[in-house]
């Protein structure tokens, strides 16, 4: 199943090369709207960096899960007491220890457990990474909107004709302006409904991160072998990565929505009529509210709540590491 979803990935990726590529060769020729070929190559790059995301989160954590599986099946065997038989039996050491409801021991079923805890951390981990991956997705696609919106400010004054009256100049101008209004209204309510719906899991999401980096911290020092340690380094490397990838996606889109305003004040709207100049100033009164996701209604999202965690993590591994 996680080759499938792999290939299908990649499929993507091959496929929207060649829809690029073949759009490039097809509006050599054409006179076609700046603007619209902006969204085109913007979202196309939106759509690859999204998949390439993923593949490469789900490489590491497979690469990670098989040193892990190579580590397991060189380690030594144990002895302890068998409920099961009464005795003393031979136990093979793991990583991370499960409970099953058999006997695990050299006597039972010892290979079926080895299996059963290797796949049980694979199919964990493989089902985790959607989740992780679809919110990041949304806020990346809600910066290139945002994005596209802040050039189509640019291109306000352009392919005008010179032919074109002063009236009909404005009212052209008119219609660009709430068109990119419209477009940012859609950005602000998919915003609001993503930190209204994903509130308490962005909070949840978090908070397992930070559980990983503790216990990962936690199992750091007992570690004696290479592969036990790359793979913990590996796993450490993608849960630091995906919380900074998300904080800076959101701190990011709060930023290319100041730049909005910014490429508003550049086209010198007080020129304007007055009934474009009240777009215009209902949008600027909109924009100067910051728009931020919040961990359950409370964590604002952003570069310094990930120094916070790191910090946190710092913490708690001295305070282990000083009493072992």
């Amino acid at each position: 199943m996680v080759w499938e979803q792999l290939f299908g990935f990649y499929v993507e990726v091959v496929f929207l090369v060649l829809l690029t590529l073949l759009g490039v060769g097809l509006q050599g020729d054409m006179n076609y709207n700046e603007v619209d070929d902006y969204r085109e190559q913007t979202m196309f790059h939106t759509r690859l960096l999204c998949c390439t995301l993923y593949i490469t989160l789900a490489v590491i954590c497979l690469f990670a899960n098989l040193v892990w599986y190579i580590a397991d099946a060189d380690n030594e065997f144990y002895e302890a007491f068998n409920p099961y038989l009464n005795k003393t039996s031979l136990y093979k050491k793991s990583a991370f220890e499960i409970y099953l409801p058999f006997d695990t021991s050299n006597d039972g079923y010892i290979w079926l457990a080895f299996f059963i805890q290797y796949y049980s951390k694979l199919i964990s981990v493989q089902m985790f990474i959607p989740f992780e991956i679809l919110l990041t997705s949304f806020i990346i696609h809600l910066i290139s909107q945002t994005m596209v919106v802040a050039e189509a400010f640019k291109h306000i004054h352009k392919h005008i004709s010179p032919k074109q009256t002063a009236g009909r100049k404005f009212l052209i101008i008119e219609m660009r302006i709430i068109k990119c209004i419209n477009e940012l209204q859609e950005i602000y309510s998919a915003f609001n409904l993503v930190d209204a719906v994903c509130s308490v899991q962005m909070l949840i999401q978090y908070g397992c991160a930070i559980l990983i980096l503790c216990i990962l911290c936690y199992m750091a020092p007992m570690l004696e072998k290479a592969g036990e340690i790359f793979g913990c380094v590996m796993f450490l490397i993608a849960s630091l990565g995906e919380i900074f990838f998300f904080s800076y996606c959101s701190q990011t889109l709060t930023l290319e929505l100041q730049k909005v305003a910014i490429s508003i004040y550049g086209i010198q709207w007080e020129t304007y009529p007055l009934k474009v100049q009240k777009h215009i100033k209902f949008l600027l009164k909109r924009l100067q509210k910051p728009a931020v996701l919040k961990a359950g209604k409370m964590f604002p999202i952003d570069l310094n709540f990930f120094n916070l965690i790191l910090q946190k993590a710092y913490s708690f591994y001295t305070i282990i590491n000083a009493r072992q």
